[in-house]
């Protein structure tokens, strides 16, 4: 297979810069064909991506999960499979299909004859997502969080913490699966991998392979009840409060009456309606043949 190698350069800081470096260096002695191209602006690997899919046998993003996001939007519908090299801070999605950092079995895949199993996308506003979308107070924390990612993990606690000064709590009206729900909710996370926010396991149960988004609904709870869970959120155990209940779903509506924060993949927006659908079995990737 010839591959091509989309880098975001920032990603990771200093040590993305590092282990992106060794990725090539061992590619290169072990005879992989492969080209790559360093991304320069936020949207442009997306470009890249989608001038690359009829060159090539496999498009590859190296770096965070936003890096995933840009490819996967620039590749998707073309049946060209998709890589990932994880050499962000969170690298959330990549801790669903594989739970090494070992640099040879990160690369495995593309040494070997890889192994391509075609995986669900999520389907939002017209664009795709790969990990997990969400609105309220998650969306909140990213947009706080933008200005210090090069902090990792840390970057999202310390801003969760800021984010629970701000929280009001949001009011939405939601359509799952034809269940309407209305919900005053610190925040409803839409997942298709199970970790967000540099280590979360927001989703225990989530599979991109199942044909189901897993949907996260937390009510409004006092900024104290926040503190005492959050630390559960790392362990999947939050699931077990009270005020937190998880659904399976394929299609999913949520509506405000005025803008608020959502985010896609840890890219923040703001709207009062959001559509989203799984888009079953829709992007092939590959993975490592254990």
């Amino acid at each position: 297979m010839r591959f091509k190698l989309i880098i975001n350069p920032i990603a990771g800081g200093r040590k993305g810069k590092t282990l992106t470096e060794k990725i090539l260096e061992r590619l290169r002695a072990w005879g992989i064909s492969f080209e790559h191209e360093f991304s320069r602006y936020i949207g442009h690997a997306t470009e890249i991506a989608r001038q690359s899919v009829k060159r090539f046998d496999a498009i590859v993003a190296v770096g965070g999960d936003g890096t995933v996001n840009e490819v996967l939007n620039g590749i998707f519908g073309y049946d060209v499979p998709l890589g990932i090299l994880p050499v962000g801070r969170g690298n959330d999605f990549f801790k669903t299909i594989n739970t090494s950092r070992l640099l040879d079995v990160i690369i495995k895949p593309l040494i070997e004859a890889p192994r391509i199993k075609m995986t669900d996308v999520g389907r939002i506003n017209n664009r795709y997502f790969m990990n997990v979308a969400g609105v309220g107070f998650d969306a909140l924390v990213a947009t706080i969080a933008e200005p210090i990612r090069f902090l990792g993990p840390i970057a999202y606690l310390g801003s969760a913490l800021i984010g629970l000064m701000r929280n009001k709590g949001i009011n939405l009206k939601l359509n799952i699966d034809g269940e309407k729900i209305d919900l005053n909710a610190l925040m409803v996370a839409i997942a298709n991998g199970k970790y967000f926010g540099g280590g979360m396991k927001i989703a225990p149960d989530a599979s991109p392979w199942d044909g189901k988004f897993d949907v996260c609904l937390i009510e409004n709870v006092s900024s104290l009840e926040i503190l005492k869970t959050l630390p559960k959120v790392y362990t999947g155990k939050h699931t077990d409060h009270p005020k937190v209940k998880m659904l399976k779903a394929e299609h999913i509506e949520v509506l405000s009456s005025e803008k608020i924060p959502a985010e896609m993949d840890g890219e923040v927006f703001y709207t009062d309606k959001i559509i989203l659908d799984i888009v079953p079995k829709s992007i092939p990737l590959i993975l490592s043949q254990a």
